[in-house]
């Protein structure tokens, strides 16, 4: 994963080729991508698995790592990953509690028209529609709502790439231009 401040995407319909800025589609819920440290933090609190303890917001991680995970100490996802942090777990829910069959299903509905390298890097839409997930404030909503079995995601898990975006911008690592090229390059496009 590589940080870019670009977040253009290419897309080819019909034979003709477009400029997207993902950044555009309007976030869902009122997120706002944090466009500075304070703000990615902020979303930490707002989008993830967090509690307070001592006056200090600690990240919940699926790890047991030696010693908490303060919030005011991240800057980056790769500072989560550079410390042992694998998994992680958005207050979001899906219907029977699965991201795949309903990221599949909106896949399905929304494909015409689309090759896989157009999926990958404007298909994360799927998080900028309410209707295809739930936001949940806090933790006992997030068990509630997905009866009592929240789920951990990894930083590379691609169904939640679109979701890490929307919530962590720049800092949660994803390159959308890279990633492009690189899926056209394996395809021979």
């Amino acid at each position: 994963m590589s940080i870019s401040k670009k977040n253009n995407t290419t897309s080819k319909v019909s034979g003709e080729t477009k400029k997207m800025n993902y950044n555009q589609l309007k976030n869902p819920y009122g997120i706002k991508t944090p466009t500075n440290v304070d703000e990615f933090r902020e979303n930490l609190k707002k989008y993830y698995m967090s509690f307070k303890e001592d006056g200090e917001y600690q990240l919940f991680t699926h790890q047991d790592v030696d010693e908490p995970i303060y919030i005011s100490e991240i800057s980056s996802v790769q500072d989560l990953i550079d410390r042992g942090v694998t998994k992680i777990t958005p207050l979001i829910g899906f219907k029977d509690n699965d991201v795949l069959p309903c990221l599949l299903e909106w896949v399905e509905r929304t494909k015409e028209g689309r090759n896989f390298t157009d999926f990958i890097t404007n298909g994360f839409g799927f998080f900028k529609d309410e209707s295809n997930f739930e936001l949940y404030k806090g933790f006992e909503e997030l068990c509630k709502g997905t009866g009592g079995k929240p789920s951990w995601y990894s930083w590379e898990s691609f169904p939640l790439i679109g979701f890490y975006y929307i919530t962590l911008g720049r800092f949660c690592g994803w390159d959308f231009d890279g990633l492009e090229t690189h899926l056209t390059n394996k395809r021979g496009e």
